[in-house]
């Protein structure tokens, strides 16, 4: 069987619009959240097309952490979907502070 380049583009995108399906934003943001306890995030779509996603993560861990580690703790939330079904996810990283009274 041979299959054109296209044929495999249209397969990953069915893939992906079922995963954005099953998975929507709310729920990137609350394993993000459950998955860093403490952590606030915000889950966007800049592109508007379930592909393409940006995840803004603010979480007190990321202190002392390079940005490579802090994208890591993100990204390893999503282990089995990075193999396949999530084609993009951007992460911005924010480590905060306690404020001193």
């Amino acid at each position: 069987m041979i299959v054109s380049l296209d044929d495999l583009y249209g397969f990953q995108n069915m893939v992906l619009d079922r995963w954005i399906s099953e998975m929507e934003l709310s729920s990137i943001k609350e394993r993000i959240e459950l998955g860093l306890p403490g952590a606030e995030a915000d889950v966007l779509d800049p592109r508007r097309d379930g592909v393409h996603l940006k995840a803004v993560v603010r979480y007190e861990g990321f202190q002392g952490k390079s940005l490579l580690e802090q994208h890591r703790m993100v990204m390893d939330l999503f282990r089995e979907e990075l193999k396949g079904t999530l084609h993009a996810l951007a992460v911005e990283t924010i480590g905060t502070k306690t404020k001193e009274l």
